[in-house]
């Protein structure tokens, strides 16, 4: 029994000389619980973003889009200026659209109509809706106006207004257009000259 308890005692001595050395040196490794750990090394720099290079460019050039958008729709959208045709021209252009086609009473009507409308423009008489004989006494009244270009005026309205009017439409004579559109030109060259102060 005292052998063992010797025995015990050698490995408790053994223990004390060889473990105690190390166990102290791992306490005296340990870091103190107040330490404040090592920084981790410092990261490189971030580079700026696309809006903060750019932003500012981004905003002018947007700003600059938008009022050319609003520049284009606005001229767009404008009214357009109307160019006025002239009474005697339109007229003209309506009876050069006549031709070719059937003369009856409903055409005749518009021949008659459009050359009324242009007789008063070339003249520069007021606008109105006269009758062939209020017309004819018009013309025998205006001295520019040669006796055989009112005749030959009113003869063609006259023949316009009876084959307009008749109950029993009579053979077409055709040619009707073209007899308005020389009346027309025969007029044209009575348009007295513009005043200055129209021309201004």
């Amino acid at each position: 029994m005292k052998r063992g308890a010797t025995h015990v005692g050698v490995l408790a001595l053994w223990a004390l000389f060889n473990l105690l050395p190390q166990a102290g040196f791992a306490l005296s490794k340990r870091e103190p619980l107040n330490k404040i750990p090592d920084l981790n090394p410092p990261l490189d720099l971030m580079a700026p973003t696309f809006w903060e290079q750019h932003g500012a460019t981004v905003a002018v050039a947007g700003g600059v889009g938008l009022g050319l958008a609003a520049l284009a729709i606005w001229l767009l959208r404008r009214p357009q200026p109307i160019v006025a045709t002239p009474p005697d021209v339109a007229a003209r252009q309506a009876l050069e659209a006549l031709r070719g086609r059937d003369e009856d009473g409903p055409l005749l009507a518009q021949v008659s109509a459009h050359l009324r409308h242009y007789v008063l423009a070339a003249l520069r008489l007021p606008a109105g809706e006269l009758t062939t004989e209020e017309l004819a006494s018009l013309l025998r009244a205006r001295p520019e106006v040669p006796p055989e270009l009112s005749v030959a005026l009113s003869g063609l309205l006259r023949e316009c207004d009876a084959r307009k009017f008749a109950p029993v439409q009579p053979a077409p004579t055709p040619g009707m257009v073209d007899r308005a559109l020389e009346l027309a030109a025969r007029f044209a060259a009575l348009r007295p000259p513009a005043s200055p102060s129209a021309a201004s």
